[in-house]
């Protein structure tokens, strides 16, 4: 896999999984997207967690504060089904 591999796919999966993350962030209320604003400014983070492994149906959207404090701010999920082994 060459350099230029790498950083198409890498550009690949931050574009997706920035619409995916404001795709959700655009489903909270106004007040819950300010309150999100407010964090981040204080230094909290913004996670996009994939899972769970291995099948990657879903993912969620995580603040996580400074403190260290983490709340789940939407999920989706393309099969909520379980797999079967």
């Amino acid at each position: 896999m060459t350099h230029d591999d790498l950083s198409a796919d890498f550009q690949a999966l931050a574009l997706a999984a920035l619409r995916l993350a404001s795709r959700i962030l655009a489903s909270a209320t106004p007040e819950h997207q300010q309150l999100v604003e407010r964090a981040t400014t204080a230094g909290a983070r913004l996670v996009l967690e994939f899972g769970p492994l291995p099948v990657f149906t879903g993912a969620r959207l995580v603040l996580i504060e400074r403190e260290g404090a983490r709340h789940t701010l939407g999920e989706v999920a393309l099969n909520p089904a379980p797999v079967l082994q």
